[in-house]
């Protein structure tokens, strides 16, 4: 799991370096890297280094400190895309990002819009946090951990998860034939009341991990672990036929 972080900062690090040296105007050529070099509207030619709309063919990175907005229900299309710590991209609802070969985040996608992966593949997802999912047809490799905060669709697509897909509260998983194979991570995030340490009371904040119950209903991790611990410390992952909607019962 580190080894694998390392190799995604890797890339992201090098797609985004290289997106600097872009230059010029005009139309961009196929696979052309394209990097923005202002916050803005996505469809605004002066967000982009090239001085133009970056389209499916384009490799594009949103740069540190950027907020790139995909306005109304557009749909915005690209090859790649990186978003890179401290940018964020917005998506409002309604809005859509179509990408035909890979996705990676160390920033931030804000809104209720859908990210959706278009073409027969293979497709990269991860890492990312989203609402909401698409994962079209063909194969999807789930390379560092994704959160989905709403809803995963599989749709026509076979889907490697790895133990790094993570259902955030209430999201859940949809499909229209296709497969989901590698464990699964459900969240109940919330603050729970007090426990003791050393006698005293105090303020805790946990996760709860609803492992299903193959493995014993639900184990308590502390939040804070969940950034450094791979889902495979967090409880057992389990297959997707465990997962459970709701609470997974009271606190002790």
């Amino acid at each position: 799991m580190a080894h694998m972080k390392h190799v995604t900062t890797f890339l992201l690090a090098f797609f985004v370096s290289a997106a600097f040296a872009q230059t010029g105007g005009g139309n961009t050529a196929s696979g052309e890297l394209v990097a923005s070099i202002q916050s803005g509207p996505w469809s605004d030619t002066g967000t982009w280094d090239c001085a133009c709309i970056p389209g499916a063919s384009n490799e594009v990175s949103v740069l540190e400190g950027h907020t790139i907005t995909v306005v109304g229900t557009d749909t915005v299309r690209a090859e790649s895309i990186a978003i890179g710590e401290s940018a964020v991209l917005t998506l409002p609802e309604g809005a859509r990002l179509e990408v035909t070969a890979s996705m990676a985040s160390v920033g931030e996608v804000n809104g209720e819009g859908r990210v959706a992966f278009v073409g027969e593949g293979p497709h990269t997802c991860g890492p990312a946090t989203l609402a909401n999912l698409d994962c079209g047809m063909g194969d999807m490799t789930i390379a560092d951990l994704v959160t989905i905060t709403s809803d995963f669709d599989i749709s026509m697509a076979d889907v490697v998860a790895g133990g790094l897909l993570v259902l955030d509260g209430a999201a859940g998983i949809t499909s229209s034939g296709g497969t989901l194979t590698g464990g699964v991570v459900r969240l109940h995030l919330q603050a729970l009341s007090f426990v003791v340490v050393e006698a005293k009371l105090k303020p805790h904040p946990r996760a709860k991990v609803d492992d299903g119950d193959a493995f014993g209903g639900c184990s308590i991790v502390p939040l804070a672990a969940l950034s450094l611990l791979p889902p495979a410390s967090m409880a057992q992952p389990w297959p997707v036929g465990l997962i459970k909607d709701g609470n997974c019962g009271e606190t002790k």
